[in-house]
């Protein structure tokens, strides 16, 4: 009997012990623990916390993970490097290597830890479906490297999308588009008219500039109720092709990165016009006046 109450009597000491502790766990105490501990002792604490979760993460997404069952690179799956490889070092080149992979493993591959694709159009219509059947969202992941919030191409949200795309649809209408056939070939004649101004020089044509001048013109005008004048400017302004494929290859990066949009709002115009004095020009298209070369 005496072992016994022993026992109980360092058990009740045992955890009067840890209750004192718990309430003594403040704020202050903590961050007097903190201020007591080495740098190094904090950088070797976050390093094995980091190692951790990403160990664990990468068993989830290889074996626990509701799409663990399809077929594709194990580096595809377990993070986005492989995918960063293709689209940013490869400048947007992951598409092509998604078509490899369907010849590697079939028809469904999956692509990245969050992400497969499908190569059948026999599932088309399983997948597109009117929302009475399925409502579907966009991933935010594919709209996070525009900067563009709020646009109608960036809106995840299926009932918000289909909000604003309702408040458009009244301008892009049949009765509307065969309104502005006019400007198109009003357009298109002005590009045959300077395509024939090249044969007679000799000089070659470069038509990916001139589709982007005729293009870039005719938008400008159904969306903006006026033309950048594109087509009129020496050999099709091609900095404005250029320039607008520079950007379109960012959005690449700011998907992985998307934190890094708001770092570049940060950084005046005038600077970026450093790496490429054409970047100002394109900023500013909506003031550029027509007579001014890109």
């Amino acid at each position: 009997m005496d072992h016994l109450g022993n026992d109980t009597s360092d058990a009740g000491l045992e955890f009067a012990t840890i209750k004192q502790a718990v309430q003594s766990a403040t704020p202050q105490s903590f961050l007097t623990t903190l201020a007591s501990t080495s740098a190094s002792e904090i950088i070797w604490a976050f390093a094995v916390i980091f190692t951790i979760y990403q160990v664990g993460l990468i068993v989830y997404r290889l074996y626990l993970s509701p799409i663990a069952k399809y077929p594709g690179p194990k580096l595809a799956a377990a993070s986005f490097w492989y995918e960063f490889y293709f689209d940013v070092i490869g400048f947007g080149r992951y598409n092509f290597q998604i078509a490899k992979l369907h010849e590697k493993y079939g028809p469904v591959v999956r692509v990245n830890p969050y992400e497969i694709h499908i190569n059948d159009p026999n599932i088309y219509h399983e997948i597109y479906v009117e929302s009475p059947v399925r409502k579907s969202d966009k991933w935010n992941f594919s709209v996070g490297g525009v900067a563009l919030p709020g646009t109608l191409p960036m809106t995840a949200s299926h009932d918000l999308h289909r909000i604003r795309r309702n408040a458009l649809n009244q301008f892009f209408s049949k009765k509307q588009v065969l309104r502005l056939e006019p400007v198109i070939q009003e357009h298109v004649a002005k590009l045959c008219n300077k395509l024939e101004e090249y044969k007679d020089t000799g000089k070659p044509a470069n038509m990916n500039h001139a589709y982007s001048a005729l293009t870039g013109d005719v938008v400008a005008i159904f969306c903006f109720a006026r033309s950048y004048k594109v087509l009129d400017q020496p050999d099709f302004a091609p900095d404005w092709e250029d320039v607008a494929i520079r950007f379109s290859q960012l959005v690449h990066l700011f998907n992985q990165f998307p934190w890094l949009i708001k770092v570049m709002r940060f950084i005046p115009r005038k600077v970026m016009a450093l790496a490429d004095h054409r970047i100002i020009h394109f900023l500013n298209r909506e003031v550029v006046s027509p007579n001014i070369p890109f």
